[in-house]
């Protein structure tokens, strides 16, 4: 059976390599004619446009006559992206969405019967759920405040700044409108601060005082009650001891710092970016550990685990912190040390699909393409172009081969596939295989590369 499986996923790689490489040989300037800028915008826009009524997958949940816990992952096509099990004392009820962002995106109430759902996902759980005992309950995948769709935002505050469309800043402000500007939940969780990112981005164009209370707010009562747990993942996530942490709150606490004037927020972020790196960054592989489980572990071919989008998480997170840090700043040149560190070896270990496997030094353990990590890296290095940090000649191929796999990946009705599905480690994807984050990380590098071609 495992030899099987093995056989039948290098086929589904093998097939999707040739497919992309089909036109290699007659290389397109994706960067340099006002058609190609205008083909950049139009490809972010049908992604965003089907991420606006796709706002996240489907999920369904019900109990066995096991007493077992079955929690499905659909697409709106009725595709099964993930179907896992769970013991009954580890059950968890779907969580809901606010109506606003529901409202516009036209698809449905903000209460999920399972006869408003699309009828091929209707039809799938149908067929999935047989046997089921109870009732079968229906939602988003996704908390409209959290992490994955806060990536999602952040992009798509990015796009709204480049597009003559007023539907996604119209997203994005009714959706904060919903929420009442605030951060979720978890007090330190950095997760629950990367909303703010699109917070800061609107408050930017408004100044509305309303957007940045909650964020300035949180932020001074962290610098007042700094949290004291040491940087083991095992303990809380207080404190910044997973890399993903490294995007979701720091570019909040240097935009803050940057709209407010106020340096503090910059002296707590450096210290914590500074505790975590050395925490978890190896300075030989130039690359980031997940977090400190990983730093022993190895993958089948003896490599260290190196998670791809784990350090696309990083080295977005930090030009968006660089973005925001001043100048003069003590540390600045430090940072872009790292960078430079970060940016020549992610793009040493660049496929030539132009798409990064899950997996950075065993590319073969999965070899199938993964589009959030590659949309992050493409982001990332075509920043450093754009600022000169980064020599055009040698990376500019980089960013357009990974350009030319990101638009490869997005199928014609606009849903970007490839994108590895939450975790914490290298793990399989597909086609049908889609997340919002990935949407956003796919935003950022086109808005990115808008900025390289201007």
């Amino acid at each position: 059976m495992k030899q099987t499986i093995g056989i039948w996923i290098c086929v589904v790689a093998m097939f999707f390599c040739s497919s992309i490489s089909t036109g290699a040989d007659s290389k397109a300037t994706l960067l340099s004619a006002e058609p190609s800028k205008t083909a950049v915008l139009q490809a972010m826009e049908t992604a965003a446009d089907w991420q606006l009524n796709h706002p996240a997958p489907y999920l369904a949940s019900w109990k066995t006559a096991a007493g077992k816990q079955v929690i499905l992952h659909m697409l709106s096509d009725g595709a099964v992206m993930k179907k896992e099990e769970r013991d009954a004392g580890r059950e968890e009820r779907p969580a809901g969405i606010p109506l606003p962002w529901v409202e516009l995106a036209g698809t449905m109430s903000g209460t999920l019967h399972l006869r408003s759902l699309p009828p091929d996902v209707q039809k799938t759980i149908a067929r999935e759920s047989k046997g089921a005992k109870g009732d079968v309950l229906a939602s988003f995948d996704y908390k409209i405040d959290g992490w994955e769709m806060s990536t999602l935002y952040a992009g798509m505050a990015a796009l709204a700044e480049a597009s003559s469309k007023t539907v996604y800043t119209e997203a994005l402000r009714r959706l904060g409108a919903s929420l009442n500007w605030k951060l979720s939940d978890r007090l330190y969780h950095a997760d629950d601060h990367c909303i703010g990112q699109m917070y800061l981005a609107l408050y930017e164009k408004s100044r509305d005082p309303r957007i940045l209370a909650d964020v300035q707010e949180r932020f001074d009562w962290i610098l007042k009650h700094p949290p004291q747990q040491d940087l083991a993942f095992g303990n809380l996530r207080d404190r910044w001891n997973w890399c993903d942490a490294l995007f979701m709150a720091p570019p909040v606490w240097t935009k803050l710092a940057a709209v407010t004037g106020d340096r503090r927020y910059l002296y707590y972020m450096d210290n914590e970016w500074w505790a975590t790196t050395d925490h978890i960054y190896d300075k030989d592989e130039h690359l980031y550990y997940r977090d400190d489980r990983f730093i022993e572990r190895r993958e089948p071919n003896g490599r260290r685990v190196f998670w791809s989008r784990g350090n696309g998480w990083v080295i977005a997170g930090l030009v968006r912190v660089l973005d925001s840090l001043p100048e003069d700043y003590y540390s600045r040149q430090k940072y872009v040390k790292l960078y430079k560190e970060l940016a020549e070896r992610i793009a040493s270990l660049q496929p030539e699909d132009g798409l990064w496997r899950p997996s950075m030094l065993d590319p073969a353990s999965f070899p199938f393409p993964e589009t959030s990590g590659s949309g992050f890296f493409c982001y990332g290095i075509a920043w450093g172009i754009r600022k000169g940090i980064l020599e055009r000649g040698t990376f500019l191929p980089v960013v357009e081969k990974a350009w030319a796999g990101l638009i490869r990946s997005v199928r014609s009705d606009g849903m970007l596939g490839w994108v590895q599905l939450p975790g914490s480690a290298p793990d399989p994807t597909n086609a049908n295989t889609t997340a919002p984050y990935g949407v956003g990380a796919f935003l950022l590098a086109g808005s990115e590369l808008l900025k390289l071609a201007q």
